[in-house]
């Protein structure tokens, strides 16, 4: 259980000088023992990172008989912040989504741990991150990964009903949909693709199906139908009684 966990050894030694409790005489250290084993947790901590450019000015331009009558500043190349004018930096926004998707953590209860970490940072600049973020940083690996999953030769789809709160034009108790596009087991490429959709329509599996040309492996909902170039395929699990048995393993029961 803890193979995988840094290893600290905190070592008790007897003093230089040590008698014996008993007797008063000399000691000799002749070994070592553990008393227990430990795990220790140390809280993650913020540190402010300033970016400074270092500037030079050309020694030639600006100056009497040269090219550029114009004095010329040159600054270092800097790597770019994941937004500008704010804050963030990609650990910072990192941990906010992880808190907020992996584990389950309101922006309302993140913003209280931050503060006690010692930084204000609203819910609404939490949320304006991971929109931007999404928008700008990962939305065009996620197509990235549509767009290799077309070039596998099997393919898993299947929609699954999911309820969108306070989304604009649906009522709470309307359905949505998430629809998934898993490459199969056989695939050198191991990837799943969520996309959402407001409808069940078989039109959304036409257009996310539309550059594929292999086996498409789904439940028998006709909505399928409408993608094109794909060889369809049904699922053996959910359609078992539709399979056809021989004589001889009826007789056999």
């Amino acid at each position: 259980m803890l193979a995988g966990l840094q290893k600290e050894v905190e070592e008790y030694v007897i003093p230089d000088g040590e008698t014996c409790s008993k007797c008063g005489g000399d000691m000799k250290v002749v070994g070592k023992r553990i008393v227990r084993t430990e795990v220790e947790f140390k809280p993650a901590k913020l540190s402010v990172k300033r970016i400074v450019q270092q500037v030079a000015k050309c020694t030639v331009c600006g100056t009497e008989g040269a090219e550029h009558p114009n004095c010329h500043f040159q600054k270092v190349a800097v790597s770019p912040p994941p937004l500008p004018h704010s804050l963030s930096t990609p650990s910072l926004i990192a941990q906010v989504m992880y808190e907020k998707f992996m584990m389950g953590l309101p922006l309302v209860r993140q913003e209280k741990d931050w503060y006690w970490m010692g930084l204000i940072m609203p819910r609404n600049n939490m949320a304006n991150w991971i929109i931007r973020c999404s928008q700008e940083w990962l939305e065009p690996i996620y197509w990235r990964i549509h767009e290799h999953l077309m070039k596998c030769g099997v393919l898993h789809m299947d929609e699954t009903w999911i309820q969108c709160n306070k989304e604009a034009g649906q009522k709470v108790s309307s359905e949505s949909f998430i629809w998934v596009i898993r490459s199969a087991a056989c695939e050198d490429l191991q990837a799943a693709f969520f996309y959402y959709s407001q409808t069940r329509n078989g039109d959304i599996a036409k257009d996310l199906m539309e550059k594929f040309y292999g086996f498409l492996i789904t439940d028998a909902y006709s909505g399928y139908e409408k993608a094109e170039h794909i060889i369809r395929s049904l699922l053996w699990a959910h359609y078992s009684s539709n399979i056809f048995i021989p004589d001889i393993a009826l007789e056999s029961e």
